[in-house]
């Protein structure tokens, strides 16, 4: 994975910097050298942000049925 394709991924799941660093739970300032280019993205790394991609998708596709589920049951 390139610096610019990790940045884009983070940027599509809309997440700032803080938070992706966080959720790969990596410093903050070593997140950052992997996107701006300065550090090699390690396989680990790019497999989680990929997974992390993934999971946030299925997340914001079935979000709709929850919230009609919560609704119909009386939850919201």
């Amino acid at each position: 994975m390139t610096h610019n394709k990790l940045k884009k991924l983070r940027n599509e799941i809309k997440f700032d910097m803080r938070s992706m660093a966080l959720c790969l739970g990596i410093p903050l300032s070593t997140y950052q050298r992997y996107e701006d280019g300065t550090a090699v993205i390690p396989v680990r790394i790019e497999r989680a942000a990929l997974e992390l991609e993934q999971v946030n998708k299925t997340f914001i596709k079935e979000l709709p049925k929850r919230v009609d589920a919560n609704l119909k049951n009386g939850i919201c």
